[in-house]
């Protein structure tokens, strides 16, 4: 059996976007034309806040829109705030949330046609400081003075009643 030609033919196959592409798309189509993260990390821990999120008519906000994307883990909703706060702590290169850490910003910029600057990372990481160790602040072991800094003599347990006499028929 012959196969049937197709009018038109189909388009080819575009490549799978990756998650980020993903969402610089959706913020190309919901009209963001810049969003701006702030990172700050260090000691295992770190946080990404978007600073701003500009529109190409000038306006401002501090917030995404509350747009779900997707369905997180364990049947939640994910929303696109909550995917790129994920994404955007992975963009740097260094390791900004353990150790010492790091901060910077991290702007995306879903309009740009240049790959290399849609999305700008500006990191700076702290240093570890090999001088300083733990046992720097350890506490001072117990010293056994007295006020008057003459050595108390030990603690001795006698194996005596508590109250001698006490309870003793006469």
């Amino acid at each position: 059996m012959k196969k049937p030609k197709r009018k038109p033919p189909l388009p080819p196959v575009a490549a799978p976007m990756t998650p980020l592409d993903h969402c610089l798309a959706i913020l190309k189509v919901i009209g963001v034309s810049e969003i701006q993260y702030t990172l700050d990390g260090e000691g295992d821990s770190g946080t990404t806040t978007v600073d701003t999120v500009h529109y190409p008519d000038g306006l401002s906000a501090q917030l995404l829109p509350p747009l779900t994307i997707g369905l997180a883990e364990y049947g939640g909703l994910l929303t696109l705030a909550d995917l790129l706060d994920e994404l955007v702590a992975e963009l740097p290169d260094g390791d900004w949330v353990n150790n010492e850490g790091g901060y910077g910003t991290v702007i995306l910029r879903p309009h740009e046609t240049d790959a290399d600057l849609r999305v700008e990372c500006d990191m700076t990481y702290r240093e570890y400081d090999e001088d300083f160790e733990d046992d720097d602040f350890a506490p001072e072991p117990p010293v056994d003075f007295d006020e008057a800094g003459e050595e108390e003599a030990p603690l001795v347990i006698l194996d005596d009643p508590l109250h001698p006499g006490r309870g003793v028929a006469p």
